[in-house]
C-alpha cells in the first residue's frame, strides 16, 4: 500500500444537501445549468439525479461495485459457510464454491449477470465473480 496517498478525484466530496438545495430551487423553476452553476456543481451529475429521483432510485454517491451479484449481507453468510466449512475439515474448491454461490443465488431469486443466464456452465471458467 501507498505510504502517502494522494487523492487525484474530487469524486463524492460534494455533500448530498447541497445536491437537495440545487434539486429544490430546479423543482421551483430554476434551470439544471443554472442551479448547478450558482452551487458549483457538476451540472451533468445533478441532471443524473434528478432522473434517478424521478424514477424512485435512491442516488448513489461515490463508487459502488457495479457487478454484485449478491447483497452484502448475503455475500457475509456464504463467505461464513465456506469458512465453516474449511475448520470442518471439509474445503471446498473453487469450482465447488462458485457452484454454491450459484445454487444460492437460484434459491434466493437474485438477478444473475447476463452470460449467467444465457449459458450456466460459463460461470465455471470464471476464478471469481462475486
Amino acid at each position: 500500500m501507498v505510504r502517502n496517498y494522494q487523492r487525484k478525484t474530487e469524486r463524492a466530496e460534494v455533500p448530498q444537501e447541497l445536491y437537495n438545495t440545487a434539486m429544490q430551487e430546479v423543482d421551483s423553476g430554476k434551470t439544471i445549468r443554472q442551479a448547478a452553476k450558482d452551487h458549483g456543481l457538476c451540472r451533468v451529475s445533478l441532471h443524473r439525479r434528478l432522473k434517478k429521483r424521478e424514477q424512485g432510485e435512491a442516488p448513489c454517491m461515490g463508487y459502488s461495485k457495479h457487478a454484485q451479484v449478491f447483497s452484502q449481507h448475503r455475500e457475509q453468510e456464504l463467505a461464513r459457510y465456506v469458512t465453516w466449512s474449511a475448520e470442518l475439515r471439509y474445503g471446498l474448491t473453487p469450482v465447488e464454491v462458485r457452484e454454491l454461490a450459484y445454487q444460492c443465488g437460484e434459491k434466493f431469486a437474485i438477478r444473475m449477470p447476463p452470460f449467467m443466464e444465457r449459458e450456466p456452465a460459463s460461470w465455471r471458467r470464471l476464478v471469481f465473480w462475486f
